[in-house]
């Protein structure tokens, strides 16, 4: 179970207590969640970040079934070319043709991590959202206690007021406390 904390706050009458919302292994995965945030630390946030920042390196992963299709692609129009005698690799056909396929595939990466990018924005920033909007403590201020000393004095007070106007208020009291009224 967790433990409320206690802070004294001097001059108020108060004490502020903080008690945590979160049991301890709540508290670990909150905190480990929100320290993988952190562009230092790696794994899978340090991943989105990279992603979300547009790192190259990041996209290579996501990318190279792409490159491997083009190499497909361009392999079968090397063969297609070779089917149509000697020297129809080295035309301005078959250069025309791969420089297409190359561009399409430039074109199509660039706008598909264009749109990986702005989603992995969108998700660190809700990421980022939750984590700082959730409350792991709850705080409140508890009226201190006073010392037994004053509570009975405090209780006593009303009581020695009452006494005294029974015994004829101010008058009454000068005769019975006449030093505490400078008699």
């Amino acid at each position: 179970m967790s433990v409320s904390t206690v802070s004294k706050l001097r001059g108020t009458g108060y004490n502020q207590v903080q008690t945590p919302r979160l049991d301890p292994q709540q508290q670990q995965l909150f905190s480990q969640a929100f320290g993988a945030i952190s562009p230092s630390i790696g794994g899978a946030f340090g991943q989105l970040g990279q992603l979300a920042g547009g790192n190259a390196g990041a996209y290579e992963e996501l990318e190279a079934p792409a490159f491997r299709n083009l190499q497909r692609g361009l392999g079968a129009t090397a063969s297609r070319f070779s089917g149509m005698g000697t020297g129809a690799r080295r035309s301005g056909g078959f250069a025309r043709e791969t420089g297409d396929q190359s561009r399409q595939l430039a074109e199509n990466l660039q706008g598909q991590r264009l749109g990986l990018q702005q989603g992995f924005m969108n998700q660190l920033m809700s990421l980022y959202s939750s984590l700082l909007g959730t409350e792991t403590h709850e705080n409140s201020l508890i009226q201190k206690q006073k010392p037994w000393w004053q509570e009975l004095a405090l209780s006593l007070g009303p009581g020695l007021a009452q006494a005294g106007t029974s015994f004829g208020g101010q008058a009454g009291l000068m005769k019975l406390f006449p030093k505490a009224f400078g008699m």
